[in-house]
């Protein structure tokens, strides 16, 4: 049976506990050992908060599990809420500082609520202590922009301290028991089916043509989560992983997403992400948009004769015919008939059909021109003696090598439009890689299977929040950075009553809550902003 050993318990003259740690050990049988027994620590669990007469229960400051009770002899962990009597002048829930910085906090779990992705979250998270460390963790992950301030600091020292009073802000640095609940198939599957829903309200189509795209989850960072599946318990890495997304055609918004092992989406991959999301949420995945690393004769035939429809950017390798569709349009470039922009860049775009590992397909071909003529012009600077010995023609490929690049699919379109489709696929992922910089995160012997993939569920989450933040703010002109950095000087304080009151507001914050559909509040009754906004009952 597991016993509590206690070290350095310190009390003071109340009887109060001021310091001390705790942790859950096993006693076993050995024979032969001294009195017959040995004892291993099962699990280490912090700092002790309160403790039973009989040292048989109490409660704990766990490095892991947060604000928790633990009982040896049911040999189980229950949460503990705030109100416990045990809790009372221990300091597990501090009261939040009178002054408080209110703009980026207020003004994204306002968003949330308006906008829906708050009730999904609900959804996914029913239980009330999980839904608000859901909101916490959501908020923390879009507000600090790239910064390397934890959770539990921006919540202390925001208006998040106060809306959210389920959470003590000590126990979100280690927050192992909600990646935990996030990670938890149950949950994904419901914040997906909710958010699905809340799409439909305004847009009838969301899901109904939707495309795979996939993106590696790296090996390189140090303490980056995405490792732990690949590299966690080991002395070295292993195969790497990747992320499948699901993404709406239209918005261009996550729909779903599998991780999967290896760092090769094949086709038998592909067919069984889109099985998954049409079994889970009854949505159909039509078009597979993919790199040049994942383009073979299977793929190529599967889609040509299937009703999905592919696009893949062909690689520079034998087997395609790469060069042979520069030469083709090699006195074409240049000419304004063929010329299209897109986001600042000029592009030559033209449309050839050839025959690529027997099959029949559309290849888009394009010139960046943007980029190639300066790349060029660098590798000109140092490379002259070698270009002067070059034919005409290689001379020719070198102008253009730097921004070519061929898209291939089963699909007729314009070369504009299958442009700004691929484009979507990149733009997503560059999303997401920017939701992973500069992440708070355990060390990776803490992190498992579980709540890996809570995490990344959560940075989806995030990532698809700041999408629909940018999209509300694409009419102002202004980038969310330079609006939470505005935002930053909105405070507030709590007076007499309890009543949260607002100091006078910019007019540059203004413009940015009216950007994002957000009014700003002389004074905030914290109830009802929980109640109203929030959807929690307190």
């Amino acid at each position: 049976m597991p016993f509590i050993k206690v070290q350095k318990l310190v009390r003071d003259e109340s009887g109060a506990i001021r310091s001390g740690s705790a942790a859950v050990v096993d006693t076993s049988y050995v024979r032969g050992a001294k009195y017959h027994s040995a004892q291993a620590v099962r699990e280490r669990l912090g700092k002790v908060v309160w403790l039973a007469d009989d040292r048989r229960s109490g409660v704990f400051a766990s490095p892991t599990r947060g604000l928790v009770e633990y009982d040896a002899d049911a040999d189980g962990f229950a949460p503990v809420a705030k109100g416990d009597e045990r809790l009372a002048n221990t300091g597990a829930f501090p009261e939040p500082p009178r002054h408080l910085e209110l703009g980026p906090e207020h003004l994204l779990l306002s968003f949330l609520g308006a906008d829906g992705v708050a009730g999904c979250l609900r959804e996914a998270l029913p239980d009330d202590r999980s839904y608000q460390r859901a909101l916490a963790h959501v908020t923390h992950g879009v507000v600090r922009d790239g910064s390397r301030e934890t959770c539990d600091n921006m919540v202390a020292r925001s208006f998040a301290a106060l809306a959210l009073p389920g959470v003590p802000p000590a126990s979100l640095r280690s927050d192992t028991a909600f990646f935990s609940a996030m990670g938890a198939d149950g949950a994904k599957v419901a914040f997906f089916r909710a958010f699905a829903r809340l799409m439909r309200r305004t847009k009838p189509g969301f899901g109904r043509a939707c495309y795979v795209d996939s993106t590696p989850l790296p090996n390189d960072a140090v303490d980056n989560p995405l490792n732990a599946l690949c590299s966690h318990g080991l002395r070295g890495a292993a195969v790497q992983m990747r992320l499948a997304l699901v993404l709406d055609e239209t918005t261009g918004l996550p729909v779903w997403y599998e991780v999967v092992p290896g760092n090769v989406l094949d086709l038998s991959t592909i067919k069984t992400v889109m099985g998954d999301v049409l079994a889970t949420l009854g949505i159909e995945v039509v078009t597979a948009v993919l790199d040049a690393g994942y383009a073979s004769r299977e793929l190529l035939e599967a889609f040509s004769e299937g009703e999905r429809d592919v696009l893949v950017r062909m690689p520079a390798r034998r087997g395609y015919p790469y060069r042979e569709l520069w030469r083709g349009v090699r006195s074409l470039i240049g000419k304004g008939k063929y010329a299209i922009t897109r986001s600042g860049h000029l592009y030559f775009a033209r449309r050839r059909d050839v025959e690529v590992q027997g099959v029949r397909l559309h290849c888009y071909v394009y010139v960046d021109q943007t980029n190639a003529t300066p790349r060029f012009a660098r590798w000109l600077d140092k490379n002259q003696e070698r270009f002067d010995g070059m034919s005409l023609a290689e001379k020719d490929w070198e102008t253009v090598r730097q921004g070519y690049f061929v898209l291939m699919s089963t699909k007729v379109a314009t070369p504009r439009e299958i442009l700004d489709e691929y484009f979507c696929r990149t733009e997503i992922e560059g999303v997401f890689k920017t939701s992973k910089d500069y992440l708070g995160l355990l060390p990776l012997r803490k992190w498992s299977d579980l709540t890996v993939r809570g995490k990344i569920l959560a940075d989806i989450i995030g990532t698809i929040v700041v999408l629909r933040m940018r999209k509300a703010l694409a009419g102002a002109d202004v980038s969310l950075t330079e609006v939470w950095g505005k935002a930053r000087s909105l405070s507030c304080y709590t007076n007499a009553d309890g009543r949260v009151v607002v100091e006078t507001p910019s007019r540059q914050v203004r413009e940015y809550y009216k950007a994002l559909g957000v009014k700003v509040p002389s004074s905030i009754d914290v109830r009802e902003f929980d109640r109203d906004v929030l959807g929690l009952e307190l």
